[in-house]
């Protein structure tokens, strides 16, 4: 069962076209939760529950999702925001706290949708309502997927839980 089905994901994928444009993120794209970030121009930006990735060069995002295998993807939206709006929104966030943000808050904020979004398939559903899904880009997608995963917004505040006591126990 899917919270999204896509139509087409392109698995030919090279990282140099994401340093020109706008791409939503989604990273372990078939695991629950997944985690959502937005490149701009080849930076990437994310609310983690550690921190937060901000101007990241998204080579270096792309070195890890590699030599990790994980399965990822790359959605094109046109160019409706600049990095500077971008910077703004993710400069009012430290990190993602379990029942306050989570990885979607900024993205919300930066496509200035409310709360009746709770997950990533319901951003997901009203980015393709609107037509601002452009392109999808998979890497180590396999043949087989065909989507985000559906799961309860409770999955989300629990691994917020799991990892925020992982950091606290790494200090």
């Amino acid at each position: 069962m899917y919270s999204f089905e896509f139509d087409n994901i392109i698995h030919q994928f090279d990282e140099v076209i994401l340093n020109k444009g706008i791409y939503l993120s989604v990273v372990h794209a078939n695991k629950i939760p997944p985690h959502i970030g937005i490149v701009v121009d080849g930076k990437y930006f994310s609310l983690k529950a550690n921190g937060k990735d901000i101007n990241v060069p998204v080579k270096d995002l792309l070195k890890i999702i590699n030599r990790k295998k994980i399965a990822s993807l790359f959605l094109q939206i046109p160019k409706i925001i600049t990095i500077t709006d971008i910077l703004t929104v993710y400069q009012s966030f430290n990190k993602a706290v379990a029942y306050e943000s989570s990885c979607l808050t900024p993205i919300k904020h930066i496509f200035q949708l409310g709360d009746e979004i709770q997950k990533l398939g319901d951003l997901l559903k009203v980015l393709n309502q609107s037509q601002l899904i452009v392109s999808v880009y998979g890497v180590n997608i396999q043949d087989e997927y065909k989507g985000i995963p559906a799961y309860e917004v409770d999955a989300i505040h629990q691994r917020l839980e799991i990892l925020a006591t992982k950091s606290k126990q790494h200090v």
